[in-house]
């Protein structure tokens, strides 16, 4: 990560979830992984663009990421 930041904690779940055997399985530990960094938060970004949505009845469980990316694999079509 740029900066100079460390946590073993959250490296350690980075590495389980580039080893876990399902999407799902990695997904959930990089959400944890996530969760700790925002507790030491050791950054604030400030250059993330505005969020750009649209929609359709054609899916469901649409969700915008922290980022400001949707989480398309949470994405599910009719």
């Amino acid at each position: 990560m740029d900066g100079g930041y460390s946590n073993p904690e959250m490296d350690k779940k980075i590495d389980e979830a580039a080893s876990a055997n399902s999407i799902d399985e990695s997904n959930k530990l990089l959400n944890e992984a996530q969760s700790i960094l925002f507790k030491d938060l050791p950054h604030i970004p400030l250059w993330y663009s505005n969020v750009s949505g649209g929609s359709s009845d054609q899916v469901s469980n649409v969700e915008i990421g922290w980022d400001s990316i949707p989480l398309y694999y949470a994405v599910v079509k009719k």
